[in-house]
């Protein structure tokens, strides 16, 4: 539990550092948006499995503070974490822990995350963007966060493997 909170904590950081250090930007979309927050609530589930409601929980937090330190929209990262959560908890359990689908999954996660947020702007009207700018947005930060998936599967590479062949 302490290793998904700590590592919840670096990507919350790392978002911010990476956001203010590498701002480049066309016309009002950055080039590489980071979402390791997003990356990192993928693979803290496969560490708190055994623990549903403190992966909740953390997942509602940390959605939190992310509207609080990115946003401004608040309550609107913690539902969206909360349903991604159960996304993963219902979906992505069943695949094989192999890199290739770990990316595959961290690619629907990214689509996903990113089109409930287009949604959003589009419906409440908060800022002027269409679906191409959805498209721009996730096939440009798409690398950045896979990079750091990657790098996180190789990490908990056998903490993963471990608590995934004790539970079967």
């Amino acid at each position: 539990m302490i290793l998904a909170i700590v590592l919840f904590a670096i990507a919350l950081m790392l978002d911010g550092l990476i956001s203010n250090y590498v701002p480049f930007m066309f016309h009002n979309l950055s080039y590489f948006t980071p979402l390791l927050t997003l990356m990192t609530l993928f693979f803290a589930y496969f560490l708190l499995r055994e623990k549903p409601k403190m992966y909740f929980l953390l997942a509602i937090i940390f959605g939190f503070l992310y509207d609080l330190s990115y946003t401004n929209l608040l309550i609107w990262n913690s539902l969206l974490f909360f349903v991604l959560a159960l996304l993963i908890q219902q979906f992505f359990p069943k695949l094989p822990l192999q890199i290739f689908s770990v990316l595959s999954c961290l690619i629907i996660l990214i689509l996903l995350y990113e089109f409930f947020n287009v949604l959003l702007l589009i419906i409440f009207q908060l800022f002027p963007i269409t679906f191409i700018d959805y498209f721009y947005k996730v096939t440009h930060s798409m690398l950045l966060n896979l990079l750091y998936g990657s790098s996180l599967y190789c990490l908990l590479y056998r903490k993963i493997h471990r608590s995934k062949s004790t539970l079967n």
